[in-house]
């Protein structure tokens, strides 16, 4: 039953497509997307990337004076 429930979590994040459905045990999956971790990574670089040039540039208006 938690297997079931696995895949049919990953079938509907569109991860794995089932190919063959049958009343017996032994359902057949087609793994959709196997390049997902490389997309995270890749996420996670442009992430980085973005964080230290913002760390490198001088800061501006980071202290506001307010006034009642």
């Amino acid at each position: 039953m938690t297997m079931q429930r696995y895949f049919l979590e990953l079938e509907r994040r569109g991860m794995i497509r089932c190919t063959n459905r049958s009343n017996k045990p032994g359902n057949e999956y087609e793994i959709i997307i196997w390049d997902d971790f490389e997309q995270l990574k890749s996420g996670m670089d442009m992430m980085n990337a973005i964080l230290e040039k913002l760390k490198n540039e001088p800061s501006q208006n980071l202290h506001t004076t307010f006034t009642n």
